[in-house]
């Protein structure tokens, strides 16, 4: 009986080099689909559940929305759809694949398309590479600040139509600080231009 556990056990094992290595990343890809599916769990559980018995679910897990763990693999979770085409060559390290579920589609495109993705990359180089990407965006844009004070609504209201003059001619987008003021200057003004 020992002899019959011993062949069906060493029947098993990998005989070459090349038998190894396909083993390892086949459970390698498990590891990364086991990881989202932990995710995708969480997710499902969060949507489907009532209150009551997502909390159940949570006390028997051991962990929930307290948990950075848990918090982690909800993001990943979401992304499933993302992950799921991409298996061979995703990180075999959850907390990459988190940072990997942080970015957006184009990002992460990006990174497909760049080969930047590989079982082994880590969080710095996938950072590494955006922000390069960042600095040459950064690179090629000019800001222009111009800052006006306005002290009362009527001296607001003539920069302001001023300024979105210069906007639509150049397509560029006009900031206002201090929304709520703003607010109750534009109605000050249009008060009088219906009392005149």
């Amino acid at each position: 009986m020992t002899n019959a556990m011993i062949t069906a056990q060493e029947a098993s094992i990998p005989a070459t080099i090349s038998d190894y290595v396909n083993q390892y990343r086949h459970y390698a890809k498990r590891t990364v689909e086991s990881v989202i599916l932990l995710g995708k769990t969480i997710c499902d559980a969060e949507r489907f559940l009532k209150k009551a018995e997502f909390d159940e679910f949570c006390i028997q897990i051991g962990s929930g929305p307290k948990d950075a763990t848990f918090r982690k693999l909800r993001e990943i979770g979401k992304m499933d759809y993302r992950f799921n085409e991409h298996l061979e060559i995703l990180p075999n390290s959850w907390t990459t694949l988190y940072e990997l579920a942080k970015l957006e589609d184009s990002q992460f495109s990006n990174l497909i398309e760049k080969n930047v993705l590989h079982k082994d990359v880590t969080s710095k180089e996938i950072k590494g590479v955006l922000d390069v990407k960042k600095e040459k965006e950064k690179a090629n844009k000019v800001t222009l600040k111009l800052e006006y004070v306005a002290t009362n609504s009527a001296s607001m209201f003539q920069m302001e139509q001023a300024m979105d003059k210069i906007a639509k001619r150049y397509g560029i987008q006009v900031k206002i600080e201090n929304n709520d003021l703003y607010k109750q200057w534009k109605e000050i003004e249009e008060a009088i231009d219906i009392a005149a």
